[in-house]
């Protein structure tokens, strides 16, 4: 199995190319995506653990949208049939949506990601999607910039003692007024 430090695979940072597939999950891909999400995001988050994955994995299977339940859309970069990364959207009300959390094996791959997500969420008419990332986590603060993000706020240690996160919004869609004078 390949160690994975800070979110990326341990000698293993490879440029984005055409070999890149990106897509929905697919059951197959359920313990890959525990596997980097478990090496990765317990570092910053208390409360991670197989069973909060495994609750991410069945939202996005469910495909269900209402008032009660937390639809998931994840998306998977898959190379050479090797999940390589992924990205968990969550539509909210009032057509934003959460992206979190999104991890691959290189920078390049999650902003393949997030640039796939903006696109799909704009096409089906989502208003803004937003995300959060550890403050020391600065290159992957950077590709969210890079992509126009903007950054609006700070929240000091919101899931764990000692990590604070910085969240990052993008308008993908114009506001449109229904309202009359």
């Amino acid at each position: 199995m390949t160690e994975v430090v800070y979110g990326w695979f341990l000698g293993k940072k490879i440029p984005i190319a055409d070999d890149i597939l990106i897509r929905e999950m697919e059951d197959k891909d359920a313990e890959a995506i525990k596997r980097i999400a478990l090496a990765y995001l317990p570092r910053f988050y208390s409360e991670m653990n197989d069973q909060f994955i495994s609750n991410m994995i069945e939202a996005h299977r469910r495909k269900i949208v209402s008032y009660a339940t937390k639809h998931k859309v994840i998306f998977v970069a898959e190379r050479n049939s090797e999940v390589v990364g992924f990205l968990t959207s969550t539509p909210k009300r009032g057509g934003g949506v959460k992206l979190f959390p999104s991890l691959a094996i290189s920078l390049d791959i999650e902003k393949a990601l997030l640039a796939h997500a903006i696109r799909h969420f704009k096409k089906v008419g989502r208003r803004k999607v937003y995300g959060f990332v550890p403050s020391t986590e600065t290159d992957r603060i950077r590709l969210y910039l890079e992509l126009g993000f903007k950054t609006e706020e700070i929240l000091l240690e919101p899931y764990k003692t000692g990590v604070n996160e910085v969240g990052l919004g993008k308008v993908i869609a114009e506001e449109t007024s229904t309202q009359t004078l």
